[in-house]
């Protein structure tokens, strides 16, 4: 494989996992050294349900 075919499987391997990201979910997670309230939300724990 020479430079110019090195540079073009590069460039295509670059496209596709950049069109893989655009069209995957993903969630951005930001952790607190605080303890949340009663009414935020909390992953892993016991959710809040108003009475009635």
């Amino acid at each position: 494989m020479d430079e110019e075919q090195a540079l073009h499987f590069a460039r295509n391997a670059a496209e596709k996992a950049m069109a893989g990201m655009k069209t995957e979910a993903s969630v951005r997670m930001r952790l607190k050294d605080e303890v949340p309230t009663v009414l935020e939300s909390k992953i892993g724990g016991m959710p809040y349900f108003p009475a009635g």
